[in-house]
């Protein structure tokens, strides 16, 4: 108190400007004392003051015993701000400075306004997000303000009408601005604004009739001006008010023609009518052509923002009428209008959308870095017809709507022309979404015209992929401390792996995994299983297996768990580890949980078949070079596995192929079908080797080789079926090119291995038929010189020695003939590099020569 009087002293003395001085130099005692010097200026009017005195005081916002001066603090703060508002002419400036009140008075509301100015913190709370246009929130403080204080019933009514017609409540508007008007003191401009709102609240809700009868009635003679304003003010005012007269009177005109409800709220968008919504009177041309040159009348005539609006509502009547290019005329010139003004905003957005709608989407990224450009700050944003919510999703929308449409670059475009307005997050949200989908898409399209995916597409896909991740792992830096982050992480994870990014992935994975929540961690270790995995060293493999082994054991009931056994079955026969491969790929075909038609149980049923025909074909090679009595063994010990193999093939291939509804199978199950038909092969040796035994009789061997030519015959047909097939869709698409390559593969190795069963089943003639198919397609490629052997094999074995010589001669020159762009796949094709064919046809063609050496 001691402070508080000679501060109160000092000030009669010296003034203020002296006190403040001081102040500043000596500093006061408490903040109390700060706070109470702040208090008293804003008491005697110099709100501004005030506000700069209060912003020096440090106050502590958690600390229970300062919370009355930091409520104080904050609502001397908002209301310095805003009375600087008042002092700026209206624009950007202005709106800057009523930005920032907002913060400070939203604080202070939520602590409780100092006593004696609870109402007016409301009312300048209210009035500061109703003139930035966020009108649904200026609704509570405004009835708060009243509630307290019924004395500023009369200052606040026409804004909350206004504000609940605005934010989506014209009943209540109605019902707001009704009750005003009966106030009997009202002045005749306050009465005259009072009808304007009225008549649009009746426009709003469709009551053109009572609408039309208030326009009519509606006089600007409704009294003489208050004595305190001057002629030129009171006719500049009875102006402004015949011109928005005039054009509700346009709007109402086009809303009974089409049948729609209008308002201010409808003007930035513009919607066709249904055809059954006509209006009663119907869109009469020669009554629309009026309305036009009225319009045209008022964009020359009126002021700027009536002239602007008018422009925005020809805009409308030419998009009902169905000239679409004639309202988007209208629309850029509000657009590119000075200054940059809320009709600016609404039209530009609505440009937006309307092009986008025309599929114009460059010009729909024009628009909107111009429009966004113009703003440059959403503190400067003009909220009057378009609230900045709004806005903004308007503009994520439109970004979608590109997206749907498959214009993937105007949709990123777009997005990153969104910073500084809304904010770098929101800009790579969008741009890692819109390069996500254009990889989806990528795929998609490729997938449906071919079943295989080209290298060049699938290396496109993955650099977008790759660009999708870039940004939502720069979106998730950026929103580390949000409830966004993990999501975003993950997004960028997903995207990385997609791209086979796995390295990159790897990084990101860390941190999901510290901050994601218990039941969403078995995703992330799924994900980081597989990125260990694609490293492809056996330290990776390894720790790839580890760790989703820990998802399996951690995590015993997530349906993730199979897929964990699939990767780590595949990691482990990375590693060599084929036994254990093999039992997690078991463990998830045994598991009653998981049906066949999961894509899980169909990929580990392949991966299984796989893996045994691997091993069966191991064994054999072992086989090949061993001594007679090991080889019987190897051979014999293989038969568990073959059974196995075959087994698992042939379920493959009836689950997903032959009772498959597919138009073509599933790659993989034409690489079953293949395998299946090698294993039957491999599978014919074994009684043939165990035959060879020294204890076997007559009849076992009888008996072997029926059964050897079982196998054979079991495998001739899985060659045939799968050849049919091919030819089939190579008939189909019309020429090689158009194929898979993998198809085309197949279709030669079957070829080839349908003639090598032939021979082994000893139908010689049918098989020198079939090695000669074999020689003519592929003429001059490697693969002939196969198809050349085996035909002369055969014609030696039918006793036709010169022909089978001629065959071998013939080889060569096929062999000069195929071009040097081969050269690198002949070990891919047959069994032999290129040299190694020309040393082998030398040698065999030495003999034919000489054939006692």
């Amino acid at each position: 108190m001691i402070s508080l009087m000679g501060i109160a002293a000092a000030a009669a003395a010296a003034g203020f400007g002296v006190l403040f001085s001081l102040y500043l130099q000596s500093r006061p005692p408490s903040k109390s004392a700060a706070m109470s010097l702040a208090l008293e200026r804003y008491v005697d009017g110099d709100r501004v003051l005030a506000s700069r005195l209060a912003q020096r005081v440090e106050i502590a916002p958690d600390d229970p015993d300062e919370a009355e001066w930091a409520s104080l603090r904050d609502f001397l703060i908002g209301a310095g701000r805003v009375a600087e508002a008042e002092e700026t002419a209206a624009g950007s400036e202005q709106r800057e400075l009523l930005y920032d009140a907002i913060a400070p008075l939203e604080a202070a509301s939520e602590r409780g306004f100092p006593p004696g100015r609870r109402a007016e913190g409301h009312r300048l709370l209210g009035d500061s997000l109703y003139r930035l246009g966020r009108f649904g929130d200026a609704v509570a403080p405004y009835r708060s303000a009243i509630e307290i204080d019924r004395t500023l019933d009369r200052q606040i009514a026409p804004r909350l009408a206004r504000s609940l017609l605005r934010s989506g409540a014209p009943e209540k508007a109605f019902e707001t601005i009704e009750a005003y008007r009966k106030d009997l003191s009202l002045t005749p401009s306050q009465r005259r604004q009072a009808e304007l709102t009225r008549i649009e609240a009746l426009m709003a809700l469709g009551r053109w009739d009572e609408a039309a009868d208030v326009i009519e009635a509606t006089s600007e003679a409704a009294g003489p001006s208050p004595e305190s304003v001057s002629a030129d003010e009171a006719a500049a005012e009875r102006q402004a008010f015949r011109e928005r007269l005039r054009l509700l009177h346009a709007e109402l005109a086009i809303d009974r023609a089409f049948g729609q409800p209008g308002g201010p709220a409808r003007w930035p968008v513009l919607t066709a009518p249904a055809e059954p919504t006509r209006g009663p009177e119907g869109p009469d041309p020669a009554m629309l052509d009026t309305i036009e040159r009225g319009l045209e009348s008022l964009r020359r005539e009126a002021g700027e923002d009536v002239a602007a609006r008018a422009r925005m509502l020809n805009a409308r009547l030419h998009f009902l009428r169905g000239e679409p290019d004639r309202a988007l005329g209208e629309l850029m010139q509000v657009r590119q209008q000075r200054p940059f003004a809320g009709e600016a905003i609404a039209a530009g957005l609505t440009e937006i959308e309307m092009l986008i709608d025309r599929s114009l989407g460059g010009e729909a990224v024009q628009a909107a870095r111009y429009l966004v450009g113009e703003l440059g700050n959403p503190r400067r944003y003009d909220g009057s017809l378009v609230p900045f919510s709004e806005f903004e999703r308007r503009l994520i929308e439109a970004v979608e709507t590109l997206q749907r449409e498959g214009d993937f670059s105007s949709a990123i475009d777009i997005a990153r022309a969104f910073p500084p307005v809304f904010g770098a997050t929101e800009a790579l949200l969008q741009e890692g979404a819109a390069y996500r989908a254009w990889a989806d898409q990528t795929l998609d399209r490729q997938r449906r015209s071919r079943r295989d995916v080209a290298a060049a597409v699938a290396e496109l896909a993955r650099d977008r992929y790759r660009a999708a991740g870039d940004a939502f792992a720069a979106a998730a830096e950026l929103e580390f401390t949000s409830p966004r982050y993990v999501p975003t992480l993950w997004a960028a994870i997903d995207a990385y792996q997609k791209a086979k990014h796995f390295r990159r992935s790897l990084t990101l994975l860390e941190p999901y995994l510290r901050y994601e929540r218990r039941q969403r961690k078995p995703r992330g270790l799924l994900a980081s299983g597989r990125a260990w995995l694609a490293e492809g060293t056996d330290e990776a493999c390894r720790r790839a297996v580890d760790i989703l082994t820990e998802c399996v054991t951690e995590f015993p009931r997530d349906p993730l768990r199979y897929e964990a056994r699939l990767v780590a079955a595949q990691a482990s026969a990375e590693i060599g580890d084929l036994d254990r491969a093999r039992e997690m790929l078991r463990e998830n075909l045994r598991d009653g949980q998981l049906a066949p038609s999961s894509p899980v149980w169909r990929d580990s049923l392949f991966t299984l078949g796989e893996l045994l025909y691997q091993r069966v074909h191991e064994n054999r090679l072992l086989a090949d070079h061993a001594v007679e009595a090991e080889r019987r063994r190897l051979m014999a010990e293989s038969r568990e596995v073959i059974d196995e193999a075959l087994r698992v093939l042939d379920e493959a291939v009836t689950r997903y192929w032959d009772g498959s509804d597919l138009p073509t199978p599933p790659r993989r199950s034409l690489h079953a079908a293949y395998l299946s038909a090698r294993t039957h092969r491999i599978a014919a040796q074994i009684p043939i080797i165990e035959a060879e035994g020294p204890d076997t009789t007559t009849l076992d061997r009888r008996r072997s080789r029926l059964a050897s030519a079982n196998e054979l015959r079991a495998a001739l047909d899985r060659y045939v079926g799968l050849r049919n097939h091919l030819e089939q869709r190579l008939d189909e698409q019309g020429n090689d090119a158009r194929l898979p390559s993998y198809e085309l593969a197949l279709l030669r190795n079957c070829l080839i291995g349908e003639a090598d069963t032939l021979f082994e089943l000893e139908r010689l003639d049918e098989a020198a038929a079939a090695y000669g198919s074999v020689t003519l397609r592929y003429m001059n490629e490697p693969l002939a010189l196969e198809g050349i052997l085996g035909h002369a094999q055969c014609l030696r074995r039918l006793g036709r020695q010169r022909e089978a010589d001629s065959r071998i001669r013939q080889a060569s020159l096929v062999l000069r003939r195929i071009p040097d762009e081969w050269n690198g796949r002949f070990e891919e094709i047959t069994r032999y590099s290129r040299g190694e064919w020309d040393r082998l046809l030398q040698w065999m063609n030495g003999r034919i020569a000489n054939p006692e050496v």
